[in-house]
């Protein structure tokens, strides 16, 4: 069941009104009511288009955020690149989750610094065949990307690239502002890979009513809002167009990542 306790007439508290549960699902009318307040959430920001979708929870066991592996039950998607996903497991445990940011998403990125990093350090850098250089930039680029998530190993790169381990922490120190302006831990996660960051929040729904768990929800967007707010504000970002290429939609496709 979820939400997990939520039984009889429900008021969702944020624009609806008393609903029956003899009619339909509780968990149906739910997912339906926070499709509707995602919507009317973010309308102002041109982001609409949320819907819900429901899993099998014996065929889609999937990694979340916090490195466990859990049955998913449903996730609420497709707002918009601006618009946080949020997902509930078989556990209760629910994950509010800003879109994947590329990590190399400087004016200066992660590439363009590699390759001026080489031709400082490789005599006849030039000199080499094309395909030897371009192998030796993606050696390079791979074992930072594998790097970056182990915040122990930031001290060292940062000796090479600055860039991007200051855009990393900046993201470190958002996530705590949003944390400490909201009251919710919000995560600013980087994937085991290196390749993209993200933002989250999550709790666990066991006991709490459809009115508690709305609240929730909502205390968490305002959390993940304010820290991927700020990601615009960072002043070595791409232009516009490019900075929103490089925020890649984390819904069902990619969702087995996670």
């Amino acid at each position: 069941m979820f939400p997990l306790g939520c039984k009889g007439a429900y008021n969702m508290g944020l624009g609806g009104g008393s609903i029956s549960m003899s009619e339909e699902s509780s968990e149906d009318i739910f997912l339906k009511r926070l499709v509707e307040y995602m919507n009317k959430r973010y309308e102002e920001k041109g982001e609409t288009g949320c819907f819900f979708k429901k899993y099998s929870a014996t065929t889609h066991p999937v990694r979340t955020p916090d490195g466990k592996k859990r049955n998913l039950r449903w996730e609420v998607a497709g707002g918009g690149r601006k618009v946080p996903e949020i997902r509930e497991y078989s556990d209760g445990e629910v994950f509010v989750i800003f879109n994947f940011i590329d990590v190399d998403i400087l004016d200066d990125g992660l590439l363009e610094a590699i390759g001026k990093m080489l031709m400082k350090t490789i005599r006849g850098y030039w000199d080499m065949d094309p395909d030897e250089r371009f192998a030796l930039v993606d050696k390079e680029y791979e074992d930072v990307l594998r790097k970056l998530p182990d915040r122990s190993s930031w001290d060292e790169l940062k000796q090479k690239y600055m860039g991007i381990i200051s855009w990393l922490e900046y993201c470190d120190e958002i996530a705590r502002e949003a944390s400490e302006k909201t009251g919710i831990e919000t995560v600013h996660l980087i994937f085991t890979e290196g390749r993209y960051t993200t933002f989250y929040s999550h709790f666990n729904s066991s006991g709490m009513s459809c009115d508690e768990v709305m609240e929730r929800i909502e205390r968490a967007l305002d959390a993940i809002d304010i820290a991927s707010s700020r990601v615009d504000l960072y002043p070595s970002l791409r232009t516009k167009s490019s900075r929103n290429a490089s925020i890649t939609s984390t819904s069902f496709a990619s969702v087995r990542a996670i």
